[in-house]
């Protein structure tokens, strides 16, 4: 019996990852069909949700949506660690990073800012955002980049 169960083991824990991987592809398939049933504001918050943070902050991708720039940050709590973020959409000129939109958080959760892209040209976005700590130190994490006209 002790020699069956010997034999045993190998064999689940080998079972796990494929199990798991299978649980992540199908949990990333229903975030998607999710996504896709949300409203113009909702798709902010939903492609913000996909930040990974397990304790500190992260930054979200930049993205256009119709006649809008989207851009999210999400703060993520613990002790010692940081205490606010503000998240800021920007866009490139020629004297540096103009900022378009911000929003902060104290709390657990996510930031989303939004910019009405309007007139004409072509400009550079990006989302920048500011985390500080309990000791008062800030770091800053930035998005993609991408182009667009509007």
């Amino acid at each position: 019996m002790e020699e069956e169960m010997r034999y045993r083991r190998p064999i689940v824990l080998a079972a796990l990852p494929l199990a798991l991987a299978g649980f992540m592809s199908s949990a990333h398939a229903d975030a998607g069909n999710a996504a896709r049933t949300e409203t113009k504001v909702s798709k902010a918050v939903a492609r913000g949700a996909d930040i990974a943070t397990q304790c500190g902050f992260g930054v979200g991708r930049t993205f256009k949506d119709y006649y809008h720039i989207y851009g999210s940050g999400r703060l993520t709590r613990c002790r010692g660690g940081f205490i606010k973020i503000t998240v800021r959409l920007q866009r490139s000129r020629w004297y540096g990073w103009q900022t378009l939109a911000t929003g902060s958080r104290t709390d657990n959760g996510l930031v989303s800012v939004k910019y009405r892209c309007k007139g004409n040209g072509t400009h550079t976005y990006r989302t920048q955002v500011a985390g500080l700590t309990w000791s008062g130190q800030t770091q800053f994490k930035y998005s993609n980049q991408f182009r667009t006209s509007c």
